[in-house]
């Protein structure tokens, strides 16, 4: 069976940047590091661990808390219920 994988190039769950340009070519190099393992004889495939996933949901949360006070106010008080 062959397995398809799919990487995200995008503004959401990454890095902001003044510059977008410079973002997608940061995550490219990233992406292209790790097809290149893989057609190297690495790992067959790529998964991330639950416990890598939480540690970036994690992350994502650290770093928005500043953000909140920032939200259209219906969506705060939908939050907070």
């Amino acid at each position: 069976m062959r397995r398809l994988n799919l990487f995200v190039m995008s503004t959401q769950q990454s890095g902001r940047s003044a510059n977008f340009q410079h973002m997608l070519d940061e995550q490219s190099q990233h992406l292209g590091h790790i097809v290149d393992e893989v057609r190297a004889g690495g790992p067959r495939s790529v998964e991330a661990s639950a416990e890598a996933e939480q540690t970036w949901v994690t992350t994502i949360l650290k770093y928005a808390a500043p953000r909140r006070g920032s939200q259209i106010p219906q969506d705060a008080a939908r939050d907070r219920q």
